[in-house]
This record gives C-alpha cells, sequence and structure tokens, in this order.
C-alpha cells in the first residue's frame, strides 16, 4: 500500500515518507519507521534522533512521539519530554497520567481453595 502512495516504491527512509500523498499513510509511514527506536528496554536516542530530524513539520513529529508514547508507554515520560506543541503535551501528560500502561500484566492468582478451574 504504501510502494502505490509513494509513486516509486515503499520508503526506505522517515525523509522519503513524506512523498506519500495521503497524511494518514504518511504519518502511519514515520510511526513505523521509528517504532524499532522504542522497541527494547530503553529508547534509542541516536535513531530517535535522526529520524526525527528528518520530519520537518513540528505537528507531525509531535504526533509520531505521543502514538510511540501510547504503544511505549515505559518510555511516555522520555518520548513526550520531546514534544512541542500544546496539543501534543497535553495528550502526553494523559498518557504520562496512567502509569499502570507501562507496567507487566501480573500472573492471574490461583483460586484460594487451590482448585483449577
Amino acid at each position: 500500500m504504501l510502494a502505490m502512495a509513494c509513486g516509486a516504491g515503499a520508503p526506505t527512509t522517515i525523509g522519503e515518507c513524506a512523498g506519500i500523498r495521503v497524511a494518514a499513510e504518511r504519518e502511519t509511514c514515520r510511526y513505523e519507521m521509528l517504532q524499532p527506536a522504542v522497541a527494547d528496554s530503553r529508547v534509542d536516542d541516536q535513531v530517535l534522533d535522526a529520524g526525527l530530524a528528518e520530519i520537518k513539520d513540528v505537528t507531525s513529529r509531535d504526533l509520531v512521539l505521543l502514538r510511540l508514547a501510547i504503544t511505549a508507554p515505559k518510555h511516555a515520560a522520555a518520548l513526550c519530554g520531546r514534544v512541542r506543541t500544546a496539543g501534543a503535551d497535553e495528550k502526553c501528560r494523559q498518557v504520562l497520567g496512567r502509569p499502570h500502561l507501562g507496567t507487566e500484566r501480573r500472573a492471574p492468582k490461583p483460586p484460594p481453595d487451590g482448585t483449577a478451574q
């Protein structure tokens, strides 16, 4: 789908995402390319900074950061610290206000009587 939207093939860099005409697809392209920077136990600042530098529009940059914060809530504070627009800052405060999203889910407790259900 990205290949058709871009015309010459799927983008291989974040900068090439700018050639996608449909705004939602363009923003998804940027988000998907930066997702690996937050996939590990820590944010890869070098990859993230290089990718964000290729996004010239501050609103688009903030949208990517917000989407990354939502999908990687344990990194939300670091990601939200980079947003520049008031709207993204407000949304980030909502994400940061839900710290349980960044924690690991606990295994279910066995029944009190020791029998399996």
